[in-house]
């Protein structure tokens, strides 16, 4: 189970978040009470927190994934096993390669077009580099085992000392350890 706060974008998504203004939605401090008390129910329920926002049953393959330390997450979310392809159909779908993402167009009209003609209807993409590689699997590891390892020789990368002088400034703040 997903439980995702509200993300309030009009300027990507215009009149179809109903003209909500800031002041009508609640403060950060608000949704994290509110994603707490989720949280609470979802345990009096038998759900155990799996990750970033995501729940899962005792008996589901998620949560065995996780306790095995196999769990993965893609761009649409945790899964039981690892996807390194992932083909995107329709529409602005995304596909991802493990080397390089890449969007579909946009408008139904144009990608029905596209496709009817033999044309691979991808809007826009990237490759990954090797850096991008490196730091994907930091962030893989920090969200599905809440933990990785910096300074194993083949998960280094440029902006590493950064990274870890803001870890630093995150344990004295106490969100780490």
């Amino acid at each position: 189970m997903a439980f995702y706060s509200y993300a309030h974008v009009p300027w990507l998504k215009g009149n179809g978040q109903r003209g909500y203004k800031d002041s009508d939605l609640p403060s950060a401090e608000e949704k994290r009470e509110q994603y707490e008390a989720g949280k609470l129910e979802l345990a009096k329920a038998g759900y155990t927190e799996i990750g970033m926002d995501h729940f899962a049953l005792d008996t589901d393959s998620l949560y065995q994934s996780m306790q095995s330390g196999k769990l993965h997450r893609n761009f649409m979310g945790y899964t039981a096993s690892k996807t390194k392809l992932m083909v995107g159909l329709g529409a602005s779908s995304i596909s991802d390669s493990w080397y390089g993402f890449a969007q579909n167009v946009k408008s139904l009209e144009e990608y029905q077009h596209l496709v009817e003609n033999n044309i691979i209807p991808i809007f826009r993409g990237h490759i990954l580099t090797d850096e991008d590689r490196i730091i994907r699997k930091h962030i893989l590891n920090l969200m599905c085992q809440l933990e990785t390892i910096w300074f194993k020789e083949s998960m280094q990368f440029k902006t590493l000392p950064m990274v870890m002088d803001r870890l630093k400034e995150m344990r004295e703040d106490g969100l780490r350890k």
